[in-house]
């Protein structure tokens, strides 16, 4: 017993080191810089311009992510992503960044959002998708935080079905919680 606690503590550390990502949202703070970071590195990206920066440094860059798209519901229940890709697809993967905004009542959530998800994907051509703001769905609709860990799981299972990725930006305050 006691010889396999250093190898289950070994274990655990390297999932971890290998969960754990940065965000960089500056392109300044990587430009003269050498990689620091023992994890992966997202580069968060508005502009044609920031997709050449991260091109031209896609050896410090693990992943880059392209804004656009935010996730919206109506009164009616039925979320809808808007948004369009609006950048060069000069990276080895193109994955679309979801702001999550304001949410109304949605039945069957988890269902609904990732079929309004792998519609956007298979639209523009994705790899992926990466969620950001998760937790204003925990705090709007009022549930437990297993609502986000559902639609987690939901669109992680139907994503790799198709072959395609996805990520999670989640607040730091909120893992514990989450459980992830």
């Amino acid at each position: 017993m006691r010889k396999t606690i250093p190898v289950v503590i070994w274990v655990l550390i390297l999932l971890i080191e290998n969960c754990v990502a940065a965000v960089i949202t500056d392109f300044n703070s990587i430009e003269k810089q050498p990689r620091k970071f023992k994890g992966k590195i997202f580069a968060i990206i508005e502009s044609d311009e920031d997709m050449n920066i991260a091109i031209e440094h896609k050896d410090r860059i693990d992943q880059v992510i392209g804004k656009g798209f935010s996730a919206e519901s109506f009164p009616s229940g039925s979320p809808k992503i808007e948004g369009e890709w609006v950048y060069k697809k000069n990276f080895t993967h193109n994955i679309g960044h979801i702001m999550f905004g304001n949410f109304a009542s949605i039945v069957n959530w988890t269902f609904e959002m990732t079929e309004a998800v792998i519609e956007t994907i298979n639209k523009y051509g994705l790899d992926g998708v990466c969620m950001e703001d998760l937790e204003n769905v925990y705090f709007i609709t009022g549930r437990s935080t297993r609502d986000v860990r559902l639609i987690l799981r939901r669109l992680g299972i139907e994503l790799h079905k198709i072959q395609k990725q996805v990520f999670a930006i989640i607040p730091v305050c909120l893992i514990n919680t989450l459980r992830i």
